[in-house]
């Protein structure tokens, strides 16, 4: 129930980044005002996608906390970081449901486990410590020496997809990509072509799954803050466009011409004899 998306533009001086508000709380689900899209500091935003929405909240507020000052801000200053603040939170999540019931921790568990404990304890603590999925999902995008995108997920590694462009995550994430695959998207597209199909993309990604309705959608400029395009502005002039340039349907006279092809006939033939119509 959740996309994000990232898109490079302009020849990778600007992006554009889209997604739903829908958070699942697992016997239901809301649409929240609060989004779905942090930053780490000037020129570097997060979109994310979570099982447990208060884990991804920690590992972002983690990264804010350490990176928000940092001066060298290019992309191999800033995802190494990004991935440690991962995995701090995924370890510290796995020692306290793991081992803080025995008041141990995690070095103390490596270091002297297996002296303490039965062989096939220590085994089966360990296969769930080095398991734990934190079922958090990650797309950071920002400025360097140009725009870029990474996608982090569990145990706390990063992906770049700035050479594809474009990228996206969550359970949205295969129809919006198909659809920005299908626009043919690229990193020289304007800013338009860019605004236009990042959200096209986040509409297809609502039919194809329950992603939720309500969508953020922020144009990105490198020294400046994201500019939002409000909701009145989808609705009075996004949609109307989406559905100008959307697929076109099959017409009686297209219908016509390919039911002339031989093994066309064919086959409504063989469909009529096996019918007994």
């Amino acid at each position: 129930m959740t996309v994000c998306i990232a898109a490079i533009c302009d020849t990778g001086r600007a992006l554009i980044m889209v997604a739903d508000r829908q958070f699942g709380l697992g016997y239901t689900s809301v649409e929240s005002k609060h989004g779905k899209f942090d930053n780490f500091g000037p020129d570097w935003y997060v979109g994310f996608a979570a099982n447990n929405m208060a884990y991804a909240t920690e590992v972002i507020t983690l990264g804010r906390s350490r990176l928000q000052k940092q001066a060298e801000r290019d992309h191999y200053d800033m995802i190494p970081k990004i991935e440690r603040c991962y995995q701090d939170v995924r370890n510290a999540k796995a020692e306290a449901l793991y081992l803080s019931s025995w008041g141990s921790s995690l070095s103390d568990f490596h270091a002297h486990g297996k002296e303490r404990i039965p062989l096939g304890t220590y085994a089966d603590v360990y296969s769930k410590l080095t398991t734990f999925d934190l079922s958090v999902e990650l797309l950071v995008a920002g400025f360097g020496d140009a725009a870029r995108i990474f996608r982090i997920r569990n145990p706390g590694v990063s992906s770049e997809q700035t050479g594809l462009g474009f990228w996206a995550i969550g359970s949205g994430s295969a129809a919006a990509l198909s659809s920005l695959f299908s626009r043919e998207y690229n990193f020289s597209m304007s800013i338009e072509e860019a605004l236009m199909y990042a959200y096209e993309a986040k509409v297809d990604a609502e039919y194809a799954t329950d992603v939720g309705r309500d969508t953020d959608i922020f144009i990105i400029n490198r020294g400046a803050t994201p500019l939002r395009i409000d909701e009145d502005t989808q609705k009075k002039t996004l949609e109307p466009i989406r559905k100008q340039i959307e697929p076109r349907k099959l017409r009686d006279e297209h219908k016509t011409k390919m039911g002339k092809i031989n093994e066309v006939e064919i086959l409504k033939r063989m469909i009529k004899q096996h019918s007994g119509v």
